[in-house]
């Protein structure tokens, strides 16, 4: 991911077995289609991803859940704690990202992807 001008690697990591394929993390806004291709690449069909478990509410977690949830809809089980609940829909604003910083980040990122 480059967010702010800073390259570093994020590490979604995808489960699966016989009852599914589950995604944990969902990496930042704009990364859908690097995610699909590792996903594909690991010989999953992204299309057989039923739950995503978001581990916690920062940015590089959960960035990329409404562009998964916008291709797979209602499909895909979100799974996250409770108290994260809040700032993952919006309600509040995120613990680690200020105005400021969000302003940043979204200045770093190709038009399309802001």
């Amino acid at each position: 991911m480059n967010l702010t001008g800073q390259s570093s690697v994020i590490y979604p990591t995808l489960l699966w077995d016989s009852y599914g394929v589950t995604l944990v993390d969902t990496g930042t806004p704009g990364q859908l289609s690097a995610t699909r291709q590792q996903i594909e690449n690991a010989g999953v069909d992204f299309e057989s991803i039923h739950r995503v478990i978001l581990t916690h509410q920062d940015i590089d977690h959960i960035g990329g859940l409404p562009e998964i949830t916008r291709v797979r809809g209602d499909e895909i089980e979100v799974l996250a704690h409770e108290d994260d609940k809040p700032y993952i829909e919006g309600e509040q604003p995120l613990i680690k990202m200020s105005r400021e910083r969000l302003a940043q980040m979204m200045e770093s990122l190709p038009e399309p992807q802001r």
